[in-house]
């Protein structure tokens, strides 16, 4: 069993690796774009399922390979697709989520963007995530991306989250600080 820090570790690398291959394509944003869906996925319950299945070692590297075919030709640049090949060839397909997660960074930093996650009580319609995405790109001078998450524990209210900020909104965050007040 590998430890947690040499997971990290490999993740680290790969990321790395998939990096400088987008650096060298000049695909960048595109394997950004890519990793971001892709990285979506793994919140699927199927998509566990599907990454238990491709470290599962009783499967042929041949027959992951067929299935990463079925799942992502013609939907991911050639090289993009051999990556997670080689990630099979190799059984470190289990550290896909942690690759994604530290490629969108590298590319995000690269690109001036941040990434981030709006959350709401309720779905925002892509109209509202847009307006609030160009005000805080010119407030932060960055490309703003944001997913849009259900957290009804809110109240009311929008709380945005990225890597290294917080902004929050909310009225069960008012709520807080009104109770943090008055017990001081």
């Amino acid at each position: 069993m590998q430890s947690k820090s040499n997971n990290s570790n490999m993740a680290i690398v790969y990321s790395q690796i998939l990096f400088e291959l987008s650096q060298e394509r000049n695909k960048v944003e595109n394997y950004l774009n890519n990793s971001i869906t892709i990285y979506k996925l793994y919140e699927n319950k199927d998509y566990k399922k599907l990454n238990n299945l491709l470290s599962n070692l009783s499967f042929s590297v041949n027959e992951k390979e067929k299935i990463i075919d079925k799942l992502f030709l013609n939907k991911l640049d050639m090289y993009y697709l051999n990556f997670l090949k080689v990630l099979v060839s190799r059984n470190d397909y289990k550290y896909l989520p942690n690759i994604l997660k530290k490629y969108i960074h590298l590319a995000s930093v690269s690109l001036n963007e941040k990434i981030g996650i709006i959350y709401s009580v309720s779905k925002l319609d892509s109209l509202q995530i847009s307006k609030i995405e160009k005000a805080l790109s010119k407030k932060l001078d960055k490309k703003i991306t944001l997913e849009n998450k259900i957290d009804e524990s809110l109240i009311a209210g929008i709380k945005i989250v990225f890597e290294d900020l917080e902004i929050d909104k909310t009225i069960k965050y008012k709520l807080q600080d009104i109770s943090n007040i008055l017990k001081n």
